[in-house]
């Protein structure tokens, strides 16, 4: 996984990057709910990335330490440049980008941050280092089940944006704007939501969005109330989180089909070999203690409607060592038993342009 570093330990936490898909079932898509690929064709969606990561204790006493969030939303066009059997290579272009980000440390709200391409004054250097993104260009490939795979640009991209970032900080700094760069959870918010935000267009985290949000479909015919299975991974910093999706055939109505989704089981986790973001003394083993994915789509005429999925995981280990030490040196002890505890809620949404949604039809 390509990393990005980032000034904070909290941050450090954070990527919403690698979601792979792979069908349970390999059968050729039939019926309604299957992709349409047209050479040349075009289309745009606005897609919606929230990320919330919550880092605190629990045990005896338990505290929260630090919450940082980010919503990046922008509008994908789309073009189908190729078609190829059942699958289709699509170009996408960046065109329009809000962002809002915020921290909360021990408790306290902290200050929030936004910026929108279309009204950028008034917004912070380091926020507007975002507006690198609009008129970035991105190729991927989708196969007739929504499933997305060799996504490129991204990264090109997110490391422009990052550099813009950390140049603006960096001249904040100079100018005596303060922006502590620690590690801690009082380090610099707006740097720190601003980083956190440039992972959104990671080419994992691209690949992640789309295919938590397209790759919707079954491999065979469905008829109402019928279910299938579908696979999925997601890569954090700390570790591999693993899960199986439950999608169900909730209903057709004039000619748009509802799908509603949940995990099958629990959310497991396997411990990243090397230590987080490399750092050997941040080789966190965690333990996944409460899991839950849901979600719901709307498919019609060949291209997906709208979608939403809402992944929320709580995970607990061992208090890392540099955890422990920076908590001593702020004057507070580590009571026997006390554990870290982060949390991950991931919030994904699209719609495409000029497409009524089934949303408000009976199902």
């Amino acid at each position: 996984m390509h990393r990005v570093t980032t000034p904070c330990f909290a941050a450090l936490l954070i990527a919403a990057a690698g979601i792979s898909a792979a069908q349970t079932n390999e059968k050729a898509p039939a019926g309604d709910l299957a992709w349409s690929f047209t050479q040349d064709a075009k289309d745009s969606y606005t897609v919606s990335w929230d990320l919330k990561v919550k880092q605190g204790l629990s045990g005896a006493q338990p505290m929260d330490l630090a919450t940082i969030g980010v919503k990046v939303t922008y509008v994908l066009d789309q073009v189908v440049t190729k078609v190829d059997g059942d699958k289709a290579a699509i170009k996408g272009t960046i065109k329009s980008l809000k962002v809002e980000s915020g921290m909360d440390m021990m408790g306290m709200p902290g200050p929030k941050n936004s910026y929108d391409s279309d009204k950028p004054e008034g917004a912070s250097a380091i926020m507007s280092a975002l507006g690198k993104a609009v008129g970035g260009e991105l190729t991927f490939h989708m196969s007739k089940q929504g499933e997305v795979s060799e996504v490129a640009g991204g990264d090109e991209l997110a490391q422009k944006i990052q550099a813009a970032v950390q140049e603006a900080a960096m001249k904040q700094r100079q100018n005596g704007g303060g922006g502590g760069g620690g590690m801690g959870p009082m380090g610099n918010p707006e740097l720190q939501g601003a980083m956190l935000g440039s992972m959104a267009f990671m080419n994992e985290s691209i690949m992640g969005s789309l295919n938590l949000l397209h790759h919707v479909l079954p491999s065979e015919k469905k008829a109402q109330g019928e279910t299938w299975k579908i696979k999925q991974g997601l890569e954090v910093n700390v570790g591999s989180l693993s899960f199986t999706g439950v999608y169900k055939h909730d209903g057709s109505v004039k000619g748009k089909t509802r799908i509603g989704f949940k995990n099958d089981g629990d959310v497991k986790m396997a411990k990243k070999e090397g230590g987080m973001g490399g750092m050997p003394g941040l080789n966190l083993d965690l333990t996944v203690t409460k899991s839950e994915l849901k979600g719901l789509a709307t498919f019609g005429e060949g291209k997906l409607v709208d979608s939403e999925v809402s992944l929320d995981v709580s995970t607990e280990g061992e208090m890392p060592d540099m955890l422990k030490q920076r908590m001593q040196m702020m004057g507070g002890g580590v009571p026997e038993g006390t554990k870290l505890a982060i949390g991950y809620k991931l919030t994904l949404r699209t719609s495409r342009k000029d497409a009524a949604s089934g949303g408000g039809e009976k199902f």
